[in-house]
């Protein structure tokens, strides 16, 4: 064998033992795969049973769910400015909503680990949501988008030394964009004897009635958009802000209940009074540019179409401040067999604000679905 058979010869060699220990290679990563997905199945069935007591709650023997389901969601914004001008001294409000939006849509989960999304159907937006739970805490997520234009402007002081108390709505060419993102904790202290998995996911069932004490904690974010050249109108009510961004985070204890009052019909409540210790608030402030033919010292009125918003807006932040908040759920549950149809409200409110502009974020959703175990 000449040296150029033996280069080939251990080159082909080596390439074969390169393909083994490749194939080899593929074969364990396979293998990890289907260990790594039954440790998160096993993790999920464990943690959702985890330290129950039977007497009190049911494990659904099928983990599969799937559901139809419907929201009703009522998000409302309230923005405040003082004003002093044109003859005008006074509080000028401006409330827009995205006028009671129902949605529908769809969920699946496996165990009390699910995920959803619906579409609003009478309006413009989406709802999608996450949730992670065991049998001694849940977090759950969800993100909510719409547009209002229509917003409802009210004044409550003086025009040129006279009282006034008007109100109006009035259809803005751009519509108000929300953005909203709630990611919410909550642990359970009696979960030996109280589900809170049983009242809002559809994993475990109460037996018995049942309440535990429940510390919770609460991130919220939402983005007010109505910034357009088109808007001036609006901006110029709320002195130039055109977009606003608000970030809080919350923790609070409260107390939920489970009522059993018949076979598979479980009735919750819970009410948590919650502390706002990180409270930010961003308000883009927009300059206005006089572009009409009579000179300002000159005009008789005031005529919003000769000016024009200009700039990408001045960024102002609010010092942290301290809130009280509060959450508040109630829901309604009924099992049979494989079946379930389960109902839930919740409400939430925000407060924000800076120098002399402030506002007020309301939420409340009811939920409804029916589904079944698979």
């Amino acid at each position: 064998m000449n040296m150029k058979h033996l280069f080939i010869y251990t080159m082909a060699l080596l390439m074969l033992s390169m393909t083994a220990a490749a194939q080899e290679n593929q074969t364990k990563q396979k293998r990890k795969l289907p260990k790594l997905i039954q440790w998160v199945k096993d993790y999920m069935d464990y943690s959702t049973v985890k330290g129950i007591d039977s007497a009190y709650i049911d494990v659904p023997e099928k983990e599969w769910t799937a559901e139809l389901t419907t929201t009703v969601n009522h998000a409302s914004l309230k923005l405040e400015t003082d004003w002093n001008f044109a003859g005008l001294e006074g509080l000028l409000t401006a409330k827009t909503s995205n006028n009671a939006a129902t949605s529908l849509g769809a969920a699946i989960a496996y165990r009390s680990y699910g995920i959803g999304y619906s579409k609003i159907l009478n309006g413009e937006g989406s709802i999608f949501s996450l949730s992670f739970s065991g049998s001694n805490y849940a977090i759950n997520g969800s993100i909510t988008n719409y547009s209002s234009d229509t917003p409802t402007v009210s004044f409550k002081g003086k025009f040129e030394g006279e009282t006034m108390d008007e109100s109006t709505s009035a259809k803005i060419d751009e519509p108000i964009n929300v953005r909203t993102m709630f990611i919410d904790g909550y642990y359970i202290f009696n979960s030996k004897r109280f589900s809170y998995l049983a009242a809002y996911t559809p994993s475990l069932i109460q037996r018995r009635s049942a309440g535990s004490l429940i510390a919770g904690a609460m991130y919220f974010h939402a983005r007010t958009n109505y910034e357009s050249s088109n808007n001036t109108a609006m901006l110029f009510v709320m002195q130039g802000v055109g977009k606003i961004k608000v970030d809080q985070a919350s923790i609070g204890v409260g107390y939920a209940y489970n009522w059993v009052p018949a076979r598979g019909l479980v009735i919750n409540i819970m009410a948590m009074p919650m502390l706002t210790l990180y409270n930010r608030t961003k308000l883009y402030r927009y300059e206005f540019e006089y572009i009409g033919d009579v000179p300002i010292e000159e005009q008789e009125s005031l005529d919003i179409d000769d000016y024009k918003v200009v700039g990408d807006g001045d960024v102002t932040k609010t010092p942290n401040k301290v809130r009280v908040n509060f959450d508040g759920r109630i829901a309604a549950v009924y099992n049979w067999k494989n079946w379930f149809v389960r109902t839930y409200g919740q409400f939430n409110t925000f407060k924000f604000g800076h120098e002399n502009t402030s506002g007020r974020f309301s939420n409340w959703s009811v939920y409804a679905s029916i589904g079944r175990r698979f």
